[in-house]
């Protein structure tokens, strides 16, 4: 490829909250330790009162907005429709994502409060959310309609958009759109309560994916299988290629009946988990899109997240292009 790959994104434009707590403070506010809530407006308020916000970190966030940054960070280019309202965090995120190189699209604005995920880090590096999804919600498919996928390589879905129906009939029509001017789609399962809430909708868009992205847990929901093992029968009779992260354990390509596997990059320190998933799914669709082997997509991806879980926060710290020529 003489060009630089072009990912097409479509997703959730959150502001993430970052800050550190203890697991005592979760104890005590009955926060189940690892978990991704959906909180309404009252809620949110409520718990972001939990913590000062003198030691909050704001960033541009959201699953496929970290996505867009790796790829925009490997030397790639990322595009990415979101909605956001018409509020400081709104201003705060498209400045933040086109700082980052990223071609930040938004909707038309909206009354309703900007998308904010509180994410409360313990010292081992888990996170838990909490999430309010505000403007990303309204998504709708005229916010889609007004770009052009022309020169894109692949079209990126972000899971958590089946949670709402405007967001869905969006992330619906851009499949569509995509499939007319015949680009890859890439959908990301993205949680597994997410696959539970959606499991007809993530069926129903399967159908016309090219490429399916999630961890070993969010893939044995969507298969309804009872160990990896069987996941891994399953995805081999698929009509699309399946990506799928294990942590600790690498990654696996499953692809026209063909597997490949890769081990987890080494990980010097863990700083935070947040953005690890969204990271390895940049590098490997930067690489996908480049033409590299499945082998060396997953080891890209695996690099790309261990960097970033070196890193406080969803954003390396340096540029990742230096990752295509060690």
């Amino acid at each position: 490829m003489n060009r630089a790959p072009h990912i097409f994104a479509v997703g959730n434009a959150m502001v993430d909250l970052i800050v550190g707590v203890s697991d005592q403070l979760l104890l005590e506010k009955g926060l189940e330790k690892g978990r991704m809530m959906l909180v309404d407006a009252e809620e949110s308020s409520k718990r972001r009162g939990y913590v000062s916000s003198e030691i909050v970190k704001l960033a541009s966030g959201g699953s496929t907005g970290n996505t867009a940054a790796i790829i925009a960070s490997l030397g790639g280019r990322a595009t990415f429709v979101g909605k956001i309202g018409a509020d400081d965090l709104g201003d705060f995120y498209a400045n933040d994502m086109n700082a980052l190189g990223v071609s930040f699209l938004q909707g038309d604005f909206t009354d309703v409060p900007t998308a904010n995920c509180l994410a409360m880090i313990t010292p081992d590096g888990e996170r838990t959310m909490s999430t309010f999804l505000g403007a990303c919600q309204l998504l709708h498919e005229r916010d889609i309609e007004n770009y052009s996928l022309d020169d894109a390589d692949i079209l990126f879905i972000e899971g958590y958009l089946l949670d709402a129906p405007s967001s869905r009939d969006a992330a619906i029509r851009a499949v569509a759109l995509a499939k007319e001017q015949g680009r890859q789609i890439a959908l990301t399962l993205s949680d597994k309560n997410c696959v539970t809430r959606n499991l007809n909708a993530f069926y129903k868009l399967a159908e016309f994916t090219d490429i399916l992205i999630g961890n070993d847990s969010e893939m044995m929901e969507f298969w309804k299988a009872e160990c990896w093992a069987d996941v891994c029968i399953k995805a081999e009779k698929a009509s699309f290629t399946t990506v799928m992260t294990r942590g600790a354990q690498g990654s696996t390509v499953i692809a026209d009946g063909r597997t490949f596997h890769a081990p987890a990059h080494p990980v010097e320190r863990v700083a935070d988990l947040i953005g690890a998933g969204d990271a390895f799914a940049g590098g490997y669709l930067y690489a996908h899109a480049a033409g590299m082997t499945p082998q060396d997509r997953l080891l890209l991806g695996s690099r790309c997240a261990a960097v970033v879980v070196e890193s406080n926060g969803a954003r390396p710290h340096t540029p990742l292009a230096t990752l295509l020529a060690a």
